[in-house]
């Protein structure tokens, strides 16, 4: 179930040292293909931190875990727990550092308002980056990547503009662009395979990369 909570929990968001510590075990051994049961696990962790901890009873650790867990089953609600908790502790962080220089902490003797508002912006920046929240994009930016696409279509960027079909009757309605997930569904024996094959020979004359198996 380590799979699970890959894309929700990191091992920086545990507190306890030797919980962050079994965790990142967990993730190497399984990034390696490798077993991962209590005797692998303890090891890794062994190998990772011998001394940082002292002389943890690791295999001890992990079996009182295991028999304190009610199921697996769960572990995606565990692990959005742990994630949640450690938003939390990084935004009262955030929220204490913007505070502190409010106050003109850390700003030197020249404490400008300029000063004031990109330290609390490089704050704010800091804890977006090490969480998992949306990209904030400003208003200026986001007219600035407007832009952006309206002088590459008068360019004649294919890739912002798109790949035609081959099809007139397509054509006219829509068009490939990279990033798009296509799906092309039919009843069997109407001709998907064969299009397909079309569809592929056209663009690897315009020369876009294609991959027909």
């Amino acid at each position: 179930v380590v799979a699970k909570a890959l894309p929700i929990v990191r091992p920086a968001d545990y507190t306890s040292p030797v919980e962050r510590l079994a965790y990142a075990a967990m993730v190497s051994l399984y990034e390696r293909a490798a077993p991962l049961d209590t005797f692998t696990v303890a090891g890794d962790m062994r190998r990772a931190e011998p001394e940082q901890i002292g002389n943890e009873n690791y295999s001890g650790f992990l079996v009182g875990c295991m028999a304190e867990t009610p199921t697996y089953v769960n572990v995606e609600s565990y692990a959005r727990r742990v994630r949640y908790c450690a938003t939390a502790r990084q935004i009262i962080s955030t929220a204490s550092d913007m505070a502190a220089i409010a106050y003109g902490r850390g700003l030197g003797e020249d404490q400008t308002e300029e000063k004031m508002l990109a330290a609390a912006y490089s704050a704010f920046e800091s804890l977006i980056r090490t969480g998992n929240a949306v990209q904030i994009i400003t208003p200026k930016q986001a007219a600035q990547d407007y832009f952006d696409v309206l002088e590459r279509r008068q360019s004649g960027d294919q890739s912002i503009i798109g790949y035609p079909f081959g099809f007139p009757d397509l054509d006219r309605f829509c068009a490939l662009r990279p990033g798009e997930y296509v799906i092309v569904a039919a009843e069997p024996s109407v001709g998907k395979t064969a299009f397909l094959g079309s569809l592929h020979d056209r663009l690897a004359i315009e020369g876009v990369p294609t991959l027909f198996a």
